[in-house]
């Protein structure tokens, strides 16, 4: 396994730009809609060093981080899961700085689809990328991918899919994560191929794309001016969607339950 050279993805900041969903199966569907991101140090928010008075760590604010909205085990430090599952999975490289790609919670209330975490190694290169997806149901799971070197890329990881997400797809199929980064603009693509057949276009195709900002009060508050009740909105949006979906006809798949290493609220 190669090493990448991490450099954009070593510091916090604040990444504005847009959620864009397409369905290619049965019936196509898109939408489109703003959110933000923030991109955190995660010794440094689990100490209260965010770098904003907007930004609170277990307690409420505009922004906060709770511990309990992340990981599998409740009470356990967030940092200490994620360095068993590397060692579970044969990473075995002494962990150094993890930044975590996440939505924070608004006024309180949150609910992220997808947390990224960037695993660095002492060096600051990234060996590895989990990927901790909920769905509405109140269940999670963390993909955990070895990091490779292309360029600026994080390579694509291919992964079997094991979280019920989506009403109107079944449990088959798999994820192709692959990312776009510089110095100023993160791009997360996530292709998902409901026949595990990757070499035809993916049933669907979801992009969250932005472009950094520094992790300021000032810019937190502009964004909440703009993009106001921004979790709110994400949850409200999933479910509107759905119905769009619904009256399609489109097919409901029932949730088929708890597989191991996925955790309910």
């Amino acid at each position: 396994m190669k090493n990448l050279s991490s450099a954009p993805l070593r510091h916090p900041g604040l990444f504005p730009g847009a959620v864009w969903h397409k369905r290619n199966h049965t019936k196509s569907h898109q939408f489109k809609y703003p959110v933000f991101y923030l991109l955190l140090d995660l010794d440094e928010i689990t100490v209260g060093t965010s770098g904003s008075a907007f930004l609170s760590h277990n307690r409420f604010n505009f922004f906060s981080f709770h511990d309990k909205d992340y990981g599998l085990e409740k009470h356990r430090p967030l940092k200490n899961q994620i360095a068993d599952l590397l060692i579970e999975n044969r990473i075995t490289a002494p962990l150094g700085k993890v930044m975590m790609l996440t939505m924070p919670r608004v006024l309180g209330y949150g609910f992220n689809p997808i947390t990224v975490y960037y695993c660095h190694n002492r060096k600051n290169h990234i060996i590895a990328v989990l990927y901790e997806v909920h769905n509405t149901f109140g269940d999670r799971h963390i993909y955990v991918c070895a990091a490779q070197q292309d360029g600026g890329m994080i390579l694509p990881h291919l992964t079997p899919k094991k979280l019920h997400v989506s009403p109107f797809f079944n449990q088959d199929g798999c994820y192709r994560f692959h990312h776009k980064v510089t110095e100023n603009h993160l791009a997360l693509t996530i292709d998902y191929h409901p026949t595990n057949e990757t070499t035809a276009p993916p049933g669907l195709t979801a992009c969250f794309s932005g472009k950094r900002q520094p992790l300021t009060s000032g810019n937190l508050l502009r964004l909440f001016l703009r993009i106001p009740f921004m979790t709110f909105k994400v949850i409200i949006s999933i479910h509107w969607q759905a119905l769009l979906l619904w009256a399609k006809g489109l097919k409901v798949f029932r949730n088929p339950g708890l597989p191991p290493k996925i955790s309910r609220n």
